[in-house]
């Protein structure tokens, strides 16, 4: 059990809808050689319902803004008008400091899945439990459970009726909706 320590997490929370972009603009925002801090989102919604074709500007590894400024001037435009007035509002010092990061990176998620062509996610509330592949082009966000396993057999290990009978009795529920908690069905 303690190899899976450490294979699931949570998504990152992004503090902000101003990281969200639509496809357009990934298109034009990449054209500046900023394509490596654009990935396609996936929230529940997406997993459950139809893909909404978005993206989000990760730049949690740009160590300064004047890196940003400098490299990804587009980028760095974009956030500064969508992102910082509202960062400069807030009482965290880091996200006054960092404001160009997400609220909350989750590295634990990233180290999951780094190296991996795709990666298993399911909805972390959802009224059906599913499993499903997503490439590693793709971020999910806060609210979906990234599992940094790629084999199709482990898909369907975690797709089977006994491993959605575990976590339906052990993972919990919010009002009706049935919660997958990873450190109890997973871990």
């Amino acid at each position: 059990l303690l190899a899976n320590k450490a294979l699931a997490s949570m998504g990152p929370a992004l503090g902000g809808r101003g990281f969200v972009v639509s496809a357009s603009e990934a298109v034009h925002l990449a054209s500046d050689n900023s394509a490596s801090l654009l990935k396609k989102l996936t929230t529940g919604k997406d997993i459950t319902g139809r893909h909404r074709n978005r993206f989000v500007i990760d730049a949690r590894n740009v160590v300064s803004e004047e890196r940003l400024r400098t490299s990804h001037p587009l980028v760095y435009q974009h956030l500064r008008v969508s992102v910082y007035p509202e960062r400069q509002n807030n009482n965290d010092p880091k996200l006054q400091s960092y404001w160009w990061r997400f609220r909350r990176s989750n590295e634990t998620y990233f180290e999951a899945i780094g190296g991996l062509d795709r990666f298993i996610a399911t909805v972390e509330t959802t009224k059906h439990r599913t499993f499903t592949f997503l490439t590693s082009d793709q971020l999910v966000e806060h609210g979906v459970i990234g599992i940094g396993l790629s084999l199709a057999w482990l898909l369907g290990v975690l797709s089977s009726s006994i491993h959605t009978i575990w976590a339906l009795a052990n993972g919990g529920t919010l009002e009706a909706r049935p919660r997958y908690n990873k450190d109890v069905c997973f871990d």
